[in-house]
């Protein structure tokens, strides 16, 4: 499953890079967690970041994940770091509600791209196995039955965790209770996006014309196919299941990549980077 990487990505630990150097994270893991870095080891990457595995002094092993593709203007960086702070929130509140979820507890971090580092980094706890991907096809009939009980347990515990309403977690209260906010959008991409109390609310906001009204390219009134569309979302929302209209956490890139697996089952589930809180409704794939 490949994954395009550019060159031009601004971090030294860009992977298509030979400049690396990882004596600045080894500093860095010291100065925060009080604890010497003997080896770095790459795990993996993704389109956004790098993955080391740090084997400690003590004996322990973590991971240090690190952001290397970025663009360098104020609004990209504040992206950049509204993403990572969420997942540390989202994280944060999983393992309070379940502690065991199969999802890393994350240590220290710092993500201002112009830290010690060069880059936005975070050091966690390690989980073991592989990922899906690389798993699947080595897997036997009833191990490949069992994995995906095991993916659809992790899943239906993550869908109890309720939300005040549609958003993106923000913060968390000192006793732990979310508080949301807007979603986390593309640094192009002019909408707010919330919070929103109700699914209502949310299906109007979304389905609202925001691109420039008037002349249209089409045979059509684009603000009123809008106006039907919007007309048919309502008479569609079930009144009768309020149980499909509560906000959840849900993961939007469960993909391959982002499910470990050890055993025959679910090991871990990583990069919460994007996490929106949307209706079971509105998660629901009616396939």
């Amino acid at each position: 499953m490949p994954c395009h990487i550019s060159s031009k990505a601004p971090s030294i630990y860009n992977p298509q890079l030979n400049n690396q150097t990882l004596g600045p994270l080894k500093s860095a893991v010291f100065r925060l967690l009080g604890r010497e870095v003997l080896d770095c080891t790459r795990l993996g990457r993704g389109f956004f970041n790098v993955v080391y595995g740090l084997k400690m002094a003590d004996g322990e092993q973590l991971v240090a994940r690190i952001t290397y593709n970025f663009k360098t203007d104020e609004k990209s960086y504040q992206w950049i770091q509204d993403r990572l702070t969420r997942e540390i929130l989202v994280l944060k509140l999983l393992k309070h509600l379940d502690h065991t979820l199969p999802v890393p507890q994350i240590y220290v971090w710092d993500f201002d791209p112009s830290n010690s580092v060069d880059a936005p980094f975070s050091v966690m706890e390690r989980l073991y196995g592989e990922d899906q991907w690389s798993a699947w096809p080595k897997l036997t009939s009833e191990e490949k039955i069992k994995f995906v009980q095991s993916l659809a347990d992790a899943s239906a515990r993550i869908f109890k965790v309720s939300m005040p309403s549609i958003g993106s977690l923000e913060k968390l209260t000192n006793e732990n209770h979310p508080i949301v906010g807007p979603f986390i959008r593309m640094p192009s991409d002019p909408r707010t996006g919330g919070p929103y109390a109700t699914i209502d609310e949310y299906l109007a906001a979304e389905l609202q014309p925001w691109t420039a009204s008037g002349q249209s390219e089409y045979e059509f009134s684009v603000p009123e196919l809008f106006e039907r569309l919007h007309v048919l979302a309502h008479r569609l929302v079930p009144r009768d299941a309020p149980p499909m209209l509560r906000p959840v956490l849900f993961h939007t890139d469960l993909d391959v990549r982002n499910v470990m697996v050890n055993d025959g089952i679910v090991s871990g589930i990583i990069d919460w980077e994007v996490c929106p809180n949307f209706t079971l409704l509105l998660i629901t794939d009616p396939s």
